[in-house]
């Protein structure tokens, strides 16, 4: 058992440094089950590659990020308030945990965020933007108050919070 774990972590390392590491149901993994090969990447990627570390069963993963409903937010509470075109190019721009895709959240994202709000750091009983424009007005798009979660449509110029969000797999 310990030659292989040796032979795994070897495997594991090279993949790293090459791309992100995927189960492939190798015949080299065969004898250790998914969950321990799942525990043992975790525990040594954790350690040795913090930049690389991706979310994981829903935990936190960095003091700025979590993940909620398999989606990563942005969790730093740093955000400013800007306009809806400035929200977007924001979150575009942003690169955070080691990740450079993240995007404003659609409406119904901004919902469940909110419904899982408990686990957001430093959020603010205001208006947060979402990405989704409102269909009876282009100028106009919707956002969702984290007083009570109502979500109600507002002018692209107003300024209000954000969090940004990328797919957490």
């Amino acid at each position: 058992m310990t030659i292989k774990i040796i032979a795994i972590v070897i495997m594991i390392t090279s993949s790293l440094l090459a791309s992100e590491v995927v189960w492939d149901g190798s015949a080299q993994k065969s004898s250790m089950s998914q969950s321990a090969y799942d525990k043992l990447v975790k525990i040594y990627v954790d350690k040795m590659y913090p930049d690389k570390v991706r979310a994981y069963k829903r935990e936190v993963i960095r003091d700025k990020t979590t993940s909620i409903n398999t989606l990563m937010w942005q969790n730093d509470g740093t955000s400013p308030r800007l306009n809806w075109n400035d929200a977007k190019s924001y979150c575009a721009k942003l690169n955070l945990a080691g990740f450079n895709n993240w995007v404003l959240p659609s409406k119904d994202e901004l919902v469940a965020l909110y419904k899982s709000r408990k686990k957001l750091k430093n959020y603010k009983a205001s208006d947060y933007w979402s990405s989704t424009t409102y269909a009876g007005d282009t100028t106009f798009a919707w956002d969702v108050y984290f007083g009570n979660g109502y979500d109600d449509v507002n002018n692209k110029s107003n300024s209000f919070y954000l969090r940004c969000v990328r797919t957490g797999q």
